[in-house]
């Protein structure tokens, strides 16, 4: 899509629908996702054929809080994330962030959710 121009808005995109519990803003997700930069495609980030990743959905960039919630455990999501909801900018970062100022697709499989203590 390198000349058509990135969404302004986060654009969450239902791809499979799963028929697992709803996500919750609170739950702890185990996923696999693919990270692509808008502007050229390349691939930044690629979990699948890896061990999925477990973190707490409240933790996660805003694109992910957003896009996730309410989303059946078991679905597929593609997620477009202008800059401000996929990696904001973060005055403490110490390792730079190919992604930072930039919007990214988010291909992400919702494996499991459970309810955080």
């Amino acid at each position: 899509p390198a000349n058509t121009p990135a969404p302004t808005q986060l654009v969450v995109q239902p791809l499979i629908k799963g028929h697992g519990k709803p996500v919750q803003p609170t739950d702890t997700i185990t996923a696999v996702y693919q990270t692509v930069l808008w502007s050229n495609g390349s691939v930044i980030e690629d979990t699948y054929g890896k061990e999925p990743e477990t973190a707490s959905l409240s933790s996660l960039v805003p694109a992910w809080q957003e896009g996730l919630k309410d989303q059946p455990v078991g679905s597929r999501v593609m997620i477009i994330a202008p800059p401000d909801k996929a990696y904001p900018e973060d005055p403490g970062a110490t390792s730079p962030n190919p992604a930072r100022g930039q919007t990214v697709v988010y291909v992400i499989d919702v494996l499991y959710a459970t309810a955080s203590q």
